[in-house]
């Protein structure tokens, strides 16, 4: 929090001094990444901005877009805890109003031990900087068959994501896990593509990603 405060007031102070160097009359753009700290970056630049009629704030927060089950779920929480963020005059929870999009499936592979699952998705298929996956759901044949309750990745190989399975879990051969992921930004450059889905969990669109 200290490190924000201070990036904010440097960036409050430097604004002003800008302002005298180009004079009144061309436009600026204040500009800050908030991710899980977007709260703070408003709270802290309002009044500078404010000040300037020809500025203009404009928040800089890339994987928000996606949320996820790990480091921006856990962020949100404490934005939720230092009081919220307002929507029309309301404050409202970033916690519940923030929904995962992005998922990461992978077959099960391997039963070898009664509560050990071995599933065909590793490092090259999902972050693991900011926490492991988190198992969320089961599927077989193509049908939702019942959440993963108890169950847990323990480790990961290039290849291999290491699930650890609460006694007596009905999980087979062939089945499909599906997994939350912390961290959006390294799970994404990853992949080439990602999938849309409807309700069903039909692929409805393809979405090329690109990294420069």
């Amino acid at each position: 929090m200290r490190r924000i405060d201070a990036l904010m007031a440097v960036t409050s102070d430097f604004l002003p001094k800008l302002r005298a160097r180009i004079g009144d009359e061309r436009s600026l753009l204040v500009t800050a990444g908030g991710s899980v700290f977007f709260d703070l970056v408003i709270a802290r630049l309002s009044a500078a901005v404010a000040a300037d009629p020809a500025c203009r704030l404009v928040l800089r927060s890339g994987a928000i877009f996606f949320h996820d089950h790990g480091i921006y779920e856990r962020g949100l929480a404490g934005l939720d805890a230092r009081g919220g963020f307002r929507i029309g005059g309301e404050t409202v929870s970033a916690a519940a109003g923030f929904r995962p999009a992005l998922r990461v499936w992978a077959e099960v592979l391997s039963r070898p031990e009664p509560r050990l699952a071995i599933s065909g998705m590793g490092m090259r298929d999902v972050a693991m900087d900011q926490g492991l996956p988190r198992p969320l759901a089961l599927y077989r044949n193509g049908a939702y068959l019942a959440d993963l309750v108890g169950a847990d990745v323990f480790r990961l190989n290039d290849q291999h994501a290491f699930v650890a399975l609460a006694e007596g879990s009905d999980v087979a051969v062939g089945d499909v896990i599906e997994c939350g992921i912390s961290h959006p930004c390294t799970c994404l450059d990853r992949h080439a593509i990602l999938y849309g889905l409807d309700p069903d969990h039909s692929v409805t669109a393809a979405y090329l990603t690109s990294f420069g």
